[in-house]
């Protein structure tokens, strides 16, 4: 195949990755808007749940509520889904480890720490860390709803209920800026009230049922609700990187093609005065 036909095929080959990247761009796009769009459903939900429980979290001391000082700490990644999104799963993981660490846990400390993961590529980084996985749960969650949270919260509060474990976090992305997404690592049990709520303006709500059974099921509602918005806050933040990394590709497709398309014009113009010459060359 001659040097013009090749650059001609590099050409169309940069062109095409353009067109690509430019649409999962516009995919990436219309994705965030609905992940943006889902999480204020979710926070309006759990401010609302946060006010209807409140009052019977303040001040309780069922053992539920507290911690065992002396157990292992649980620690939840939610991770990127998928690829194409500028490294988001090695800074969700690394970040997660810096902060962690910083607060006093060691994720490499198998005996006294366990990880729950969300997607695959999460886990099998934590994995090569040396991380004492205790389960996955693989995505993507195209469509993230409370029902797909369920399974997640229903573990973490029968681990929790045993009384084995003295903390619970969770490490999430956040979108702060468009260039590049916070890593959140956010404590959910025990369960601090006043992290999220002025106490002194509860609304005091009365239960027939009794506070015993109500405080595990408040629990699990309000794990899943804080798991559902740290999954939302990392797929809103992936698309983000994502658009980004796709825009940055988009441009350097369209750079190549310009540098490709002139030596293509160079090659075409070489050969075409060759061709003149020998024409000219034979006349004489």
């Amino acid at each position: 195949m001659s040097q013009i036909k090749q650059t001609k095929n590099r050409i169309t080959s940069a062109q095409t990755t353009a067109k690509i990247t430019k649409a999962m761009q516009t995919i990436a796009s219309m994705r965030l808007r609905k992940f943006q769009k889902q999480a204020n459903v979710v926070n309006k939900y759990f401010n609302s749940l946060i006010e209807s429980l409140g009052s019977t979290l303040s001040g309780n001391n069922n053992p539920i509520l507290v911690g065992n000082p002396n157990g292992k700490t649980l620690v939840i990644i939610a991770g990127a889904s998928r690829g194409f999104c500028g490294g988001l799963h090695r800074t969700i993981v690394l970040d997660g480890y810096k902060q962690l660490k910083e607060k006093g846990v060691d994720l490499n400390d198998s005996s006294n720490v366990e990880l729950i993961t969300i997607n695959r590529t999460t886990n099998r980084m934590a994995s090569k860390l040396g991380a004492n996985i205790k389960a996955n749960f693989d995505g993507p969650y195209k469509n993230i709803d409370i029902f797909s949270v369920l399974p997640i919260a229903e573990l973490v509060n029968r681990l929790w209920q045993k009384g084995g474990y003295k903390a619970v976090y969770i490490v999430f992305a956040k979108n702060l800026s468009t260039t590049k997404p916070s890593i959140i690592v956010d404590k959910i049990l025990p369960f601090n009230i006043e992290q999220h709520t002025n106490v002194e303006n509860l609304t005091i709500v009365n239960y027939d049922t009794p506070q015993s059974e109500i405080i595990p099921e408040a629990l699990t509602l309000i794990s899943q609700t804080v798991i559902h918005q740290g999954i939302l806050s990392t797929q809103s933040a992936e698309e983000s990187a994502r658009i980004v990394a796709m825009s940055q590709a988009t441009d350097n497709a369209k750079t190549l093609e310009d540098k490709l398309k002139v030596v293509y014009f160079r090659l075409r113009q070489s050969k075409i005065t060759q061709e003149i010459s020998e024409i000219i060359g034979g006349s004489l």
